[in-house]
């Protein structure tokens, strides 16, 4: 199973302890709805290129992210900002992707704040929230015998209205949860591994649509 690693440093130690400033969400893009098959290039806000981490490109009509060294976490953001939305993405891992996992990224504010919606090579998926570098889990890493391992598609969707988050996968609702650490934010994809130099990950078919608050909720739905 993958755990998820922090995308940022930690702080060196203070003698004086002192309060973290809140991060500051961007204001909403209203009425933003997208689909993208990758077919004529990535999402224009997409990485592209090489970082520290990963190296991100449009192969094969897939959006890819290829880790460079291992316990490392790489991040690619786009779209606007949404309040209300459901979100669906295709992922695919490599042969190798036991110790590998990919998430949706939502209501990102920045790299160190947003939610994470990971699914692992193994067959895992779990819900964890980042907030000013520090992670606390949602959904605890759960195995789910539907999700597809080297080579197959993995269709990931979140269903956010308010402080309700929904999470499917493969088509099937797998739980809903509550949490209002953040009300909106952009998107993202990402990859992470904590043994694996070289892994790679790829993103298809992304279907974006905000939503109304007040839109009927999911039936058939488990909450925690």
């Amino acid at each position: 199973m993958a755990v998820m690693l922090c995308a940022c440093a930690s702080a060196p130690a203070s003698p004086t302890p002192r309060a973290l400033p809140s991060p500051v969400a961007p204001s909403p893009t209203p009425g933003i709805a997208f689909a993208e098959q990758f077919d004529g290039g990535p999402v224009g806000q997409l990485r592209t290129g090489m970082s520290d981490s990963a190296a991100f490109a449009n192969i094969d009509d897939r959006y890819q992210i290829k880790l460079r060294k291992p316990e490392s976490l790489a991040l690619s953001s786009f779209g606007g900002v949404y309040t209300n939305l459901s979100a669906e993405v295709e992922v695919r891992f490599a042969e190798t992707a036991d110790t590998t996992s990919a998430a949706l990224l939502f209501r990102l504010i920045d790299e160190q704040n947003f939610y994470a919606y990971s699914v692992s090579g193994d067959g895992f998926y779990a819900l964890e929230v980042c907030e000013r570098g520090q992670w606390r889990t949602l959904i605890e890493w759960t195995r789910w015998p539907a999700v597809e391992r080297a080579g197959g598609a993995n269709k990931l969707r979140v269903l956010v209205r308010g402080d309700q988050i929904s999470l499917f996968l493969n088509d099937k609702l797998l739980v809903e949860t509550v949490d209002a650490t953040f009300t909106q934010g952009r998107l993202a994809f990402s990859a992470n591994t904590y043994a694996l130099e070289g892994a790679v990950v790829t993103f298809d078919n992304l279907v974006v649509q905000p939503l109304n608050a007040d839109s009927t909720n999911p039936e058939g739905t488990t909450r925690r």
